[in-house]
């Protein structure tokens, strides 16, 4: 006994069979090319984003090399300034000054040597025999 109250031929089973068969065939074509598809547009989409980072790369590295000739540009001017001082009579003065006021020198005598004006010759002399 079959559990069935009637007799189902083998070629009704055989073609139901197939039938779902056929079916679960046709399912799994939609599902591979949906799949085909998305992963054509997911490698468009990731070689737009390769491309997005060569250029930011590309960027990053015009910026660096930039800012390395701004940092030498820099140190060069400073360079220069400091020659500029080293060279500048008013700067040799204030260097005078500043030794003669921490060895005890008035305002005077600030004034008469380096050629301070009263004003400079205080400040000099407030600043630097505090130093002592």
């Amino acid at each position: 006994m079959s559990g069935l109250p009637f007799a189902v031929p083998s070629s009704v089973i055989l073609g139901g069979a197939l039938a779902l068969s056929l079916v679960a065939l046709v399912m799994a074509v939609v599902a591979l090319l949906a799949m085909r598809r998305e992963r054509t547009r997911l490698a468009r989409e990731a070689e737009v984003v390769r491309g997005d980072m060569r250029a930011l790369v590309s960027a990053a590295v015009g910026v660096g090399e930039r800012v390395m000739r701004l940092e030498r540009q820099l140190t060069q001017l400073a360079e220069r300034q400091d020659q500029l001082d080293l060279n500048d009579p008013a700067h040799q003065s204030y260097q005078q000054a500043i030794r003669m006021a921490r060895r005890g020198s008035d305002m005077n005598e600030l004034i008469e040597v380096c050629g301070l004006t009263r004003g400079e010759a205080e400040l000099v002399t407030m600043l630097h025999r505090l130093e002592e």
